[in-house]
């Protein structure tokens, strides 16, 4: 390599770290804007000003509002999923189902205008359907999997059970933390405990039993939901 070419190529680090720096200001400022606001609402001045760049250094990254939103979403769905996955590699079935749970909380707490913006844009956009379908089915099929190894039960969960469960849960949720429904939000308790409840709730469902008494801190001795 030339001194030139070094030279050139350890200016360009600095500036590829501001870029990376100023690319996540811009999707950090608009994921907290979507928590109160409409993605149709915001407009890229917006987004800018909330993340303190200049306009140019937006389209610098992204040549319009729409490739900002896919990447963001994008981003979400494959962290969201991969948790998911994550809660398939513990050994008891509680224990799955738990991190399988806390993790579906999560995903409403930790971006709720990211949720709720998917789900818009799943009334209107085939797309967003096929992407939470093809992935969600995948994820179902190795749940049930994981659940039924060593089990033997003549009438062990199928898919369309565990499909059916999670497009459940995944609409009280929205119900619970995007909608705020006020009657689920009396009754529903702290974060800890809605997500033991949909965990128990989710055992019984494919499991056909309650979970380990000892494991349970508001579901007391399995009577829980």
């Amino acid at each position: 390599m030339t001194t030139e070419a070094s030279a050139a190529l350890t200016l360009g680090k600095p500036r590829q770290k501001r870029g990376e720096r100023t690319r996540l200001k811009i999707k950090g400022a608009f994921t907290r804007l979507l928590d109160g606001r409409d993605y149709s609402d915001l407009t890229i001045t917006d987004i800018c000003r909330e993340a303190g760049v200049a306009t140019g250094g937006f389209y610098f990254h992204y040549a319009k509002k729409a490739d900002l939103l896919a990447e963001v979403i994008g981003e979400h769905s494959v962290a969201f999923w991969a948790r998911l996955n994550g809660a398939l590699h513990y050994q008891d079935p509680y224990s799955v189902i738990f991190h399988a749970t806390t993790a579906l909380v999560a995903a409403y707490l930790d971006a709720p205008g990211v949720v709720r913006c998917f789900n818009q844009l799943a009334m209107t956009d085939r797309l967003y359907v096929d992407m939470w379908d093809t992935a969600a089915r995948a994820w179902i099929s190795g749940l049930i999997a994981t659940l039924s190894q060593g089990g033997g039960r003549s009438d062990a969960p199928t898919v369309a059970d565990g499909y059916s469960l999670l497009s459940f849960v995944d609409l009280l949720l929205f119900k619970i933390y995007i909608e705020r429904d006020p009657m689920l939000l009396e009754s529903a308790g702290d974060i800890d405990e809605v997500t033991e409840n949909l965990a128990v709730l989710w055992y019984r469902a494919l499991l056909g039993s309650s979970p380990p008494a000892a494991r349970l801190a508001y579901a007391h001795q399995g009577l829980g939901l």
